[in-house]
């Protein structure tokens, strides 16, 4: 289910019933699924995992790139700057 989200993460934004849909079309257990995904427990976890990535790196954004705790700008997401920053810190 995870490869799904992540192919599609955007998708989330206009679409919140995604996941459920997603689900479904993976034959998943609905009634398991619904039960953890209303689990109150679960969905403290989630937003307190979402804080401290908040005040850790100041947003969320998926897919993030860090290279040596360095988020790498969305300019920067191709193979030759990550090559060329990778280098550059195995000089250091």
């Amino acid at each position: 289910m995870y490869h799904l989200i992540f192919e599609n993460y955007q998708d989330l934004k206009n679409n919140e019933d995604l996941p459920l849909q997603y689900a479904k079309e993976i034959n998943l257990n609905m009634n398991r699924f619904m039960r953890d995904f209303e689990n109150q427990s679960i969905i403290n976890q989630i937003e307190q995992e979402k804080q401290e990535m908040k005040s850790q790196f100041n947003k969320i954004s998926l897919p993030t790139f860090l290279i040596q705790g360095r988020i790498l700008s969305s300019a920067e997401r191709n193979l030759d700057s990550i090559s060329k920053i990778i280098d550059a810190e195995l000089k250091k």
